[in-house]
């Protein structure tokens, strides 16, 4: 129904853009991944690719930085087990082209890193997945950005926030709130714990 929308991003949350377009808001859904590759054109508008889901008791829209990105979330969907959340939580947890290679490699372990994929899931995305794969267009050497530079003070912030049960994934989401250079590793832990409590 919606190819892309066009249109200022007035709000970022952890896994969520609210992009305005005439006056409406669209509320969507996307990747750690897409929020730090969206491009802002000249006047300001940035473009999200994306796919509307409807079901019984919501519509949600779901958004991509590119359509290659938005080409993997399709077939990552079609995996018994894996839904839209799921999906958009592994592209999250690695980049596209990081899951194309991992999955035309047969490198299971590399998906379980992502937030929500156990072994038999990782290794079904890997079975069903290869063959479709294959027949996309996509550049696996493509340049990603990284989601966070990492300095001695997050790694160590980093590790501590792990060892609470927060996953990369959550601290990623919430980081770009700080000012990480002016914060020891205590303060980084203390501040994201703030926010991720909100």
């Amino acid at each position: 129904m919606y190819d892309y929308i066009t249109g200022k991003i007035v709000d970022t949350g952890l896994n969520y853009v609210v992009i305005e377009n005439n006056g409406i808001g669209y509320r969507v859904n996307i990747s750690a991944n897409s929020i730090h590759n969206l491009e802002t054109q000249e006047d300001g508008n940035s473009k999200v690719y994306t796919e509307l889901i409807i079901r019984d008791d919501s519509h949600q829209l779901y958004g991509f930085s590119n359509v290659e990105e938005r080409q993997v979330y399709n077939l990552l969907t079609t995996v018994s087990g894996v839904g839209p959340k799921v999906a958009i939580g592994i592209l999250s947890g690695l980049s596209y082209p990081s899951i194309v290679s991992a999955v035309l490699s047969d490198d299971a372990k590399t998906l379980t890193s992502a937030p929500g994929v156990g072994k038999k899931t990782s290794e079904r995305i890997v079975l069903e997945l290869k063959d479709k794969f294959e027949k996309l267009d996509i550049d696996l050497d493509i340049e990603v950005v990284e989601i966070v530079e990492t300095t001695d003070e997050m790694s160590v912030a980093m590790d501590a926030l792990n060892s609470l049960g927060y996953s990369k994934y959550e601290v990623n989401g919430v980081i770009d709130h700080l000012d990480v250079e002016s914060l020891n590793a205590e303060d980084i832990i203390r501040e994201v714990l703030k926010l991720l409590s909100k």
